[in-house]
């Protein structure tokens, strides 16, 4: 193994050239998820069969017996992906319509990896209620919900919410994917830096909704001494900066010795750097006042908040971006994983399955899985599933701060 784990990150926003920028729009011409019949329809006998009058008999079968829809129709493989466009990666508020390639390159990437129908649906609020309102109506279709893509803080109110509404499970992906796809990285890398775990001392930076996973993820498994800041590099929560029960929650569990300060202060002698946002005044020479064989995942997309090139020169031994720890590696075994459970809700057992899951995955030599290697997902799904059929499912948001401290130890 090499003495240091890097991972370079592509800028494809400055480096495209205009061949390949023809070739990512004929790639995406017409979309690039389609619906297809899984009956074949040659004779008069099959369109009977498909449809009327043969459809009626089981239309009458699911009225008596409603419980047998996950066996007659396509809901218990099929999940919505609901956006209102609000937050789209670094592209921030862009709408519905601009944000449409990104839902269609979720669904087809469940498709391809989990074999999951995905659904875009796209709602023209960002109302928070609205958008439960409209996701409530249409949920009878639909096996599990994602939530993708939403501005704070109304993605938590909007999670929480569906979370304790409806009788699938749901999840916002842009949270708690990338809170399990961090947590793996973090173990498989702290075993390379040969330091326990759990006694890793870590600064977040990024207050938003995936900085606050992570933050509860890893307090959830036994982690105990995170500083998190916000992407201006001062310390979070400062004065007026908890807006929902969510944040109030994860206030509790971060900055415990009550400390103050900017870059310069929260990273001095931390182990780990924890970037979700592409901001921030951070340094070369910041890092190098980390504590020795320190950790940086600067996962924000398209850019991070430093480059790995520059990480690697100030003496970071594990440097990875969001090209690596993308929460790809979790989504698609995590909702594979809870519909073939049939779990109602995802619980704090399942996601800490889903990261133990992933970090085994990952091959001999590296830190973490391929995001196209199926077996990883499959592996993940299991997982998952597991730890479902074990579980209580106490709902994510649901859970007070005494629980979330030893739920997942």
């Amino acid at each position: 193994m090499a003495a240091t784990m890097t991972t370079q990150v592509v800028n494809a926003g400055s480096r495209l050239t205009e061949a390949a920028r023809r070739r990512i729009f004929r790639a995406h011409r017409g979309g690039v998820i389609e619906v297809r019949s899984r009956f074949r329809l040659k004779t008069s006998r099959d369109l009977q069969r498909l449809y009327t009058p043969g459809v009626a008999e089981v239309c009458r079968q699911l009225q008596a017996h409603p419980e047998e829809a996950s066996q007659y129709t396509w809901r218990d493989n099929t999940m919505a992906i609901v956006t209102n466009g609000s937050a789209v990666m670094s592209l921030g508020a862009i709408g519905t319509q601009a944000s449409l390639p990104v839902m269609e390159a979720k669904a087809a990437l469940f498709r391809e990896l989990v074999g999951l129908n995905g659904v875009p649906i796209l709602i023209e609020s960002r109302e928070p209620e609205t958008v439960i309102k409209v996701v409530e109506q249409i949920a009878a279709s639909f096996g599990a919900v994602m939530l993708e893509d939403i501005e704070s803080p109304a993605c938590f109110e909007i999670e929480r919410t569906l979370t304790e509404r409806l009788a699938i499970p749901v999840l916002h992906a842009d949270q708690h994917a990338t809170a399990v796809a961090v947590l793996a990285a973090l173990k498989k890398a702290a075993v390379f830096v040969q330091k326990p775990y759990r006694q890793l001392n870590v600064l977040i930076h990024g207050s938003g909704p995936s900085g606050l996973a992570v933050a509860r993820l890893l307090h959830v498994d036994g982690v105990r001494d995170i500083l998190m800041c916000q992407t201006d590099g001062t310390r979070w929560p400062g004065s007026n900066s908890l807006h929902d029960a969510t944040e109030k929650l994860i206030a509790e569990l971060v900055n415990r010795d009550g400390g103050s300060g900017q870059w310069e202060e929260l990273l001095k002698g931390r182990d780990v750097l924890i970037s979700t946002s592409s901001q921030g005044r951070i340094t070369a020479a910041h890092i190098r006042t980390m504590a020795e064989r320190p950790i940086a995942l600067v996962i924000s997309n398209p850019r991070p908040a430093l480059t790995i090139d520059e990480l690697d020169a100030a003496g970071c031994v594990v440097a990875l971006d969001g090209t690596a720890v993308n929460n790809l590696l979790a989504f698609p075994g995590l909702f594979r994983g809870a519909l073939n459970a049939k779990a109602r809700r995802f619980s704090d057992r399942m996601l800490v399955a889903a990261a133990d899951a992933l970090a085994d995955s990952a091959p001999q030599g590296r830190l973490v899985a391929d995001p196209l290697d199926r077996q990883a997902h499959s592996f993940v799904a299991h997982a998952v599933s597991e730890a479902a059929m074990k579980a209580d499912h106490v709902a994510l948001r649901n859970t007070p701060t005494s629980a979330i401290t030893s739920h997942g130890t």
